[in-house]
């Protein structure tokens, strides 16, 4: 993943990427993107669940997050 602002490429695994993808296409809570990829890709919901969650916490150190605003 390229980030234009920092300029520096990021490497992801496989279902950090489609968490990234998930929300990007929509704004969603971390539990909201973890439920969906668990069900998609039939994986236990638990584990996405902390996977997803430590994978936020990196986008978000990275500055390839941004809040969502209510």
């Amino acid at each position: 993943m390229f980030n234009a602002t920092s300029r520096q490429i990021h490497l992801l695994d496989a279902l950090s990427a489609a968490a990234l993808r998930d929300i990007a296409a929509a704004a969603a809570t971390v539990s909201e993107v973890a439920e969906r990829l668990a069900e998609r890709y039939e994986l236990d919901r638990t584990a996405v669940a902390e996977r997803v969650a430590a994978a936020c916490v990196e986008f978000d150190r990275l500055g390839l997050l941004e809040r969502a605003r209510p």
